[in-house]
């Protein structure tokens, strides 16, 4: 039986319904509740009694649950475990590509300051697999986006599974256009004036950009492959593109070495203003390269 499945199984324990454990646990119900079952047929364990107010554990359900809390608990502990050397120490973050285009040199600069011979992967992943893939339990540092409405209960969510979370920043999408484009001396734009304009996206980017509000003035876009051949096709194809930097400063990584300009979109979709944040394990489940590398992550958000 996969980890993941007692992991779904104790935040269930804790919820009234398998509605509300799907939506803790970003799953859609049918997920969880075959989850659910599937450790029902393995263990012979009838876990939840179900009714139409919701779901109570059985007694055996308690004793279930009681022994899968511990495991999930050993199991963290054991992912916890540093190496004898720790200037060898192998680290795991995981992040969305939009925050990864940006950070990663940065990170990695970062930590191999901290661990000259040690290692920090970097996981990247789509926006919204983020928390999903965070609460299995396979990584103990993340770095996500999301919605500002919606942080506190991402927060709560985050908390209430042992993570400690810490917010970063807000951050607003910015229009990219070529030298050519006749929007290359403006400063700010609004949204409607694009109208004609053809639209560059990456297929991470799809879910942020194809937005009713641009489909309506900028129709169907142009979907690529990466971020990378979108800023080609807005330098050498005269195409525009959004791009949601974690950064405020007139040039960051999209246009820096380019011809691009980067201009404010005044009024910009509220999916299109995102937050950042940080969330990880408790410190005494990181090492202590990792302890340090997270606490200077602020410090790279402000210098890039």
């Amino acid at each position: 039986m996969k980890i993941e499945l007692l992991q779904y199984l104790v935040v269930t324990a804790k919820c009234n319904s398998i509605t509300d454990a799907a939506d803790q646990l970003f799953l859609h119900q049918t997920t969880l509740s075959s989850a659910i079952k599937n450790i029902e047929k393995t263990t012979g364990v009838e876990i939840f009694s179900r009714s139409k107010n919701g779901i109570v554990l059985t007694d055996a359900g308690k004793e279930l649950v009681s022994l899968a809390q511990e495991i999930v608990d050993r199991w963290e502990q054991c992912l916890s475990l540093s190496l004898k050397k720790p200037e060898y120490q192998e680290s795991l973050l995981l992040t969305p590509t939009i925050i990864a285009d940006q950070y990663s040199l940065a990170f990695l600069s970062t930590y191999r300051q901290l661990a000259p011979q040690g290692k920090l992967s970097i996981a990247t992943i789509l926006q919204n697999d983020f928390i999903p893939q965070m609460l299995t339990g396979k990584y103990k540092m993340g770095i996500g986006l999301t919605e500002p409405a919606g942080i506190n209960h991402v927060k709560n969510l985050f908390i209430k599974n042992g993570f400690l979370f810490t917010s970063l920043g807000i951050h607003f999408s910015y229009l990219y256009v070529s030298s050519k484009s006749r929007f290359a001396k403006r400063e700010e734009v609004f949204l409607y004036e694009l109208y004609g304009e053809q639209l560059a996206i990456s297929e991470n980017g799809y879910h942020s950009f194809h937005t009713p509000e641009h489909v309506r003035v900028l129709g169907t876009p142009v979907i690529l492959a990466n971020i990378h051949l979108v800023r080609k096709a807005v330098e050498q194809e005269n195409m525009i593109a959004f791009y949601i930097p974690c950064t405020d400063q007139k040039t960051d990584w999209f246009c820096s070495g380019t011809s691009i300009k980067k201009i404010k979109l005044i009024d910009q979709p509220p999916s299109c203003i995102q937050q950042s944040f940080l969330i990880h394990k408790p410190n005494n489940y990181l090492s202590e390269i990792e302890n340090a590398f997270l606490a200077n992550i602020s410090k790279v958000f402000n210098n890039c």
